[in-house]
C-alpha cells in the first residue's frame, strides 16, 4: 500500500476511526487482519526490525498511535493495546544474579576483587590448620547435616576479618546451607578446605557490603541523598499527595471557591457519520431522516466486508476530532459536509452548553490543584521555620558543571 494511502488512513484513526476495522478492511497482513490486526505479545529483539521495535515501544496509552512507517516488509501503522512492565528488582534479583555469577568475565572480576580485599584488609586464620579445624566437625550421615564434635567450642574464633569475629558455629552453620557445593567424593580435610575457602570469600565479601558506606565517601554521598528523598517522598506522600485525598472538606471547600475554573465546554450529542464516497453519506442522511437506527443503517451500507460508511456515537466537545470543522451545532439531521476528501454528516439529539462541573465530574482535577495549593502552603511554612542559606560560590560551581 502506497504512503499516501497510510497517511490517510493515520488521519481517519486520529479522528476516531475504528483501528480494528480499518485492519481488517486493509491490512495485508491476513495472520493478523483478521484479528482486527492485533499482533502476539513481543519483547524486544523479538521483530526482526529495529524501527518497527523502537516505534512500537514508543507508544503507550496516552499516545496509542504511531505515525506511518516503513520496514523492509512494507508500511505499518502500529496502535498500543496493552504493556507488561518488566518484573520488579527483588523479583528478577535470583535469576539475574545466577546469571552474572556463571558469567566468565564475573569470575574473573570476583577472584580479582577478592585478591585485593584479602591484601587490604587485616585477616587472621585465612589459612587455618585444615586437620584441627575438622577435628572439631563431625558428618551425621542419617541426618544429613554436621554438626560439633563432641569437645567442640562453638564460639572458638576460626576467621578474623578487621574487627569482624566468625566462630566455628558461623562455619558450621556455612557447611549445612551449602552442602550442594559438596563433592560426595571429597575426603573430609578435602571437604573442609574448600568449602572453608568459600565462607572466607563470602564473608570479606560481606564484610565489604556491610561497610561500604563508611570506606566509599561517593556511595556514601548517594546512600545519603537516597534515603533523604526517600524521606522527603514520605512526607510529600502524607502532607500533600495523600492529605489532599483524605481531606474532604478541604477539597469541597475548595471546589466551592474555584468552580469557575472546572467548566465543561459546549458539547453535542449525538452520532457522526463518515465516508470517502459523498453517495453513501445521502444514504444515510435520508435514513436518518426516517428515523434508522445507526445498525440498521450500518447493516444496509456496509456490505461484502466493506466499511463504507463509519459511525461515531457520543458526546463531543466541540472541536472535537470526530467532528468537521465546519459544521454547526444545531439540532437535528445536518446537511452533507465535505472535507479533504471525506463527506460528513451528523445527527444531532442535544447541544449542551457551557456549565460548570458538579465536584464528582471535577474531582480528580480539583485534588490536583488542591495538592498544588497544600504544596505551596508547606513550603511556606518552611520557609518561616527554618534559614534558608544559598552559598551563591557554590552554587555557580554547581552550575559550571552542569553546564559543562
Amino acid at each position: 500500500m502506497l504512503k499516501t494511502a497510510f497517511e490517510e488512513l493515520h488521519r481517519l484513526l486520529l479522528q476516531g476511526d475504528d483501528f480494528e476495522a480499518l485492519a481488517t478492511q486493509f491490512s495485508d497482513d491476513k495472520s493478523s487482519a483478521s484479528r482486527g490486526g492485533k499482533l502476539k505479545p513481543f519483547k524486544s529483539g523479538q521483530i526482526n526490525s529495529e524501527i518497527f521495535e523502537n516505534t512500537a515501544f514508543e507508544l503507550s496509552a496516552s499516545n496509542p498511535i504511531s505515525q506511518p512507517i516503513q520496514t523492509r516488509y512494507g508500511w505499518h501503522i502500529l496502535k498500543f493495546i496493552d504493556k507488561t512492565p518488566v518484573a520488579s528488582f527483588e523479583k528478577l534479583q535470583p535469576n539475574l544474579e545466577n546469571q552474572v555469577g556463571k558469567d566468565s568475565r564475573s569470575q574473573i572480576v570476583k577472584a580479582k576483587m577478592l585478591e585485593q580485599l584479602l591484601a587490604e584488609y587485616q585477616i587472621s586464620n585465612q589459612k587455618p590448620n585444615f586437620i584441627q579445624l575438622g577435628s572439631n566437625l563431625t558428618f551425621d550421615s542419617t541426618k544429613s547435616t554436621w554438626k560439633l564434635s563432641a569437645n567442640a567450642d562453638a564460639n572458638q574464633s576460626v576467621l578474623i576479618v578487621k574487627d569482624q569475629i566468625y566462630v566455628l558455629q558461623d562455619f558450621l552453620d556455612y557447611l549445612n546451607t551449602n552442602q550442594r557445593l559438596v563433592n560426595s567424593k571429597w575426603a573430609k580435610t578435602q571437604l573442609i578446605k574448600k568449602q572453608y575457602a568459600s565462607f572466607l570469600e563470602q564473608s570479606v565479601f560481606q564484610y565489604k557490603k556491610d561497610n561500604l558506606e563508611k570506606e566509599n565517601e561517593e556511595f556514601a554521598h548517594v546512600i545519603n541523598e537516597y534515603r533523604e528523598g526517600l524521606l522527603l517522598f514520605e512526607l510529600m506522600q502524607d502532607k500533600i499527595w495523600e492529605g489532599a485525598k483524605n481531606d474532604s472538606v478541604g477539597l469541597q471547600e475548595f471546589y466551592n471557591a474555584n468552580k469557575q475554573n472546572y467548566v465543561w465546554p459546549k458539547r453535542v450529542e449525538g452520532s457522526v457519520a463518515r465516508s470517502t464516497n459523498a453517495k453513501h453519506i445521502k444514504k444515510v442522511r435520508k435514513h436518518w431522516s426516517r428515523n434508522k437506527s445507526n445498525a440498521a443503517i450500518a447493516e444496509a451500507l456496509n456490505t461484502n466486508n466493506e466499511q463504507n460508511v463509519i459511525f461515531t456515537n457520543g458526546e463531543f466537545e466541540i472541536g472535537h476530532s470526530a467532528l468537521p470543522n465546519t459544521f454547526e451545532a444545531v439540532k437535528g439531521v445536518s446537511k452533507v459536509i465535505q472535507e479533504n476528501s471525506n463527506y460528513y454528516v451528523l445527527n444531532i439529539s442535544a447541544i449542551k452548553p457551557e456549565s460548570v462541573k458538579s465536584f464528582e465530574e471535577a474531582k480528580g482535577q480539583v485534588i490536583a490543584d488542591y495538592q498544588v495549593v497544600l504544596e505551596s502552603e508547606w513550603l511556606d511554612e518552611l520557609r518561616v521555620k527554618f534559614d534558608v542559606v544559598v552559598h551563591e560560590d557554590v552554587l555557580k560551581k554547581v552550575n559550571e558543571l552542569i553546564s559543562n
